[in-house]
């Protein structure tokens, strides 16, 4: 189906062209055409890989002392969400690749950030779920593990990978709590099945990592990780970038979904027997359409106010990230709801190999997520609920 683009609604008023969203937006088109080649394929192809490497949109949260282009948080989520409408494979891999770029990029040590970033900008994909084991040795870690899922692992020139650290005797540090560390995609073994329900062409294999010694500062916490390049953006901390991947694949492919049926709806069946016609659907697509765009409101309304205080020198503080993380849920919630409604009223368009289709697929594989799931939102609400009302947190107000 044609693109047309997803109204800006971030507030800026920074409107310069060649905006990172204005890439994204100049090939929506590519991106669409290559869908079925790639789930038939299970990994990106060159036409899609090629703009994202030229445009540097793997460099979106990176420094820009790197090379990156250290976008605002809100320039990243309207990219993320055009590419992700566009095709959802395609968005999935940009916003975990670009993700796990920008994390490594203001935050390894000086030489890993120097060797990793070395040959341009790299793409880094993995998965940060701590189950790995990083036993410590002179010098640095010994690596091992196995993990699922490494999102967008068959395009990656490094991986990502989330562990916990062993003393010399084996025992957990749990002093030192989760880690995430990069190597060279060379020292991962990457799984040949890739069966899955939706997300197919994104080639997020399971793979393994064994005996990979990694100099120290090829690793930082998970959580509280320090700052070492980069600008205020990346006061927002390793939670509020993940944040910002996974709230921007939502953004996009909730759009998707609630775009092809609308296209059915107009055009399946004779004059006066289509969609439009039926008054039931005219009221469920009205609540499908409202719950999306009041999540997506909700999702720049937090935003915009995390970035007033970033550019007023103020704390981005763990009630604003949580507001951040609660409005992701949500909308991963509206954009599932919106597409159980789209498989529903589609009838047989839904059932059969289709962008319909696709997009319920990939709007319910992105859903299976740990980081969009009921104990996230649970969690991040009871924050809010226990710090009592916090500046930032509603209306916009920072």
């Amino acid at each position: 189906m044609a693109q047309q683009p997803v109204g800006s609604d971030t507030g800026l008023s920074d409107h310069r062209a060649a905006r990172p969203v204005d890439t994204a937006r100049a090939h929506a088109t590519t991106f669409g055409a290559q869908a079925e080649q790639q789930e038939a394929a299970g990994a990106l192809t060159e036409a899609s890989l090629a703009p994202l490497r030229d445009a540097n949109l793997f460099g979106l949260m990176a420094p820009a002392e790197l090379g990156g282009l250290e976008a605002s948080p809100c320039d990243t989520l309207e990219t993320f969400e055009e590419v992700s409408r566009a095709e959802g494979a395609v968005g999935w891999v940009l916003t975990t690749c670009a993700f796990a770029t920008g994390l490594a990029g203001a935050f390894l040590g000086d030489d890993a950030a120097a060797e990793v970033f070395r040959d341009g900008m790299p793409i880094i994909a993995g998965a940060g779920a701590p189950v790995g084991r990083a036993r410590t040795v002179e010098g640095g870690f010994v690596l091992d593990g196995r993990w699922s899922y490494g999102s967008g692992i068959r395009h990656a020139t490094h991986t990502h990978n989330g562990a916990l650290i062993l003393d010399p005797d084996g025992e957990v540090r749990s002093d030192l709590g989760p880690h995430i560390f990069v190597t060279p995609i060379e020292a991962a073994t990457l799984d040949d099945q890739w069966d899955v329900l939706g997300l197919r062409g994104t080639g997020s294999v399971d793979y393994a990592i064994e005996d990979c010694f990694l100099p120290d500062g090829f690793g930082h916490q998970t959580r509280g990780a320090v700052q070492r390049r980069g600008g205020a953006t990346y006061t927002i901390g390793t939670a509020g970038m993940s944040t910002i991947a996974h709230t921007g694949f939502f953004l996009g492919i909730g759009r998707r979904v609630l775009d092809e049926l609308a296209d059915v709806a107009r055009t399946k069946g004779a004059p006066g027997s289509r969609l439009t016609d039926s008054e039931t659907f005219l009221d469920g697509y009205a609540a499908a359409e409202a719950g999306y765009r009041a999540a997506r409101a909700l999702v720049f309304e937090t935003w915009r106010a995390i970035e007033h205080r970033i550019a007023l020198g103020a704390a981005v503080d763990v009630g604003h990230i949580a507001a951040a993380q609660v409005a992701m849920c949500h909308l991963a919630s509206a954009s599932t709801d919106a597409a159980t409604f789209a498989y529903q009223a589609g009838g047989g368009t839904s059932l059969r190999q289709g962008a319909l289709q696709r997009a319920f697929r990939d709007t319910f594989a992105g859903r299976q997520h740990a980081r969009v799931s009921g104990a996230v939102m649970r969690a991040n609400m009871r924050t809010l609920l226990l710090a009592g009302p916090s500046e930032g947190t509603s209306n916009g107000r920072a």
